[in-house]
């Protein structure tokens, strides 16, 4: 049966001098703390009263897993992230992908802060490592100069959208995605119903 360990066990090991790292790493989880987005599957996985058993079960090793570890990723990415690690003997329980933002600042967090405030959070709950992800989409605005707001090579692309597209409202916008699926795939298809240049859009 795997063993649950301590939240230290993950640390690097530190010398005694290291007192800067500490409080640097206190001082990242207190800004972690103001992050409000929520997993309705954690949730209920804090509430049921067989998580703790179920995330304490062995892995499969007729299967050829030597370790469990639990994910907070999306869903399109889940068979790539499964299929990577299964080559390690690690075995995923459990998936969760439907992190949500409650509230407006939560979407101007970076990648990393939201990745590594889901990772804790699973892993409070789980005790088991979690893989996290926070996917951003972006297709950059273009002005009706032509310009996207960036210099050089990018103001060069945001010229070439805008002569292949002038007038054309949906191009001139910009649009944002904190999370990937089927949507992003509309969203490239409704805008190259019109002229625009592939290289417009930023990853």
């Amino acid at each position: 049966m795997n063993r649950i360990l301590k939240d230290s066990e993950y640390l690097l090991d530190m010398d005694e001098n290291d007192n800067g790292d500490i409080a640097e790493e206190m001082e990242y989880i207190q800004t972690l703390s103001t992050i409000k987005i929520q997993s309705p599957r954690l949730e209920s996985a804090a509430r049921n009263p067989r998580a703790k058993e179920y995330f304490s079960q062995p892995p499969n090793s007729l299967e050829g897993f030597d370790r469990t570890w639990v994910s907070a990723i999306e869903e399109p990415c889940l068979n790539n992230l499964h299929g990577a690690f299964r080559n390690y003997g690690v075995q995923f329980l459990e998936n969760f992908g439907d992190f949500i933002d409650m509230v407006e600042d939560d979407k101007k967090r970076s990648i990393e802060d939201i990745a590594s405030f889901k990772a804790r959070k699973v892993f409070e709950i789980t005790g088991l490592p979690c893989i996290a992800s926070r996917t951003s989409f972006e297709i950059e605005p273009v002005s009706s100069n032509g310009s996207n707001g960036s210099n050089g090579d990018d103001f060069d692309r945001g010229m070439i959208a805008s002569k292949l597209g002038r007038g054309n409202q949906r191009i001139m916008s910009g649009y944002r995605f904190n999370d990937v699926g089927d949507h992003i795939d509309y969203l490239v298809s409704f805008l190259y119903m019109k002229p625009l240049h592939p290289l417009n859009f930023a990853f």
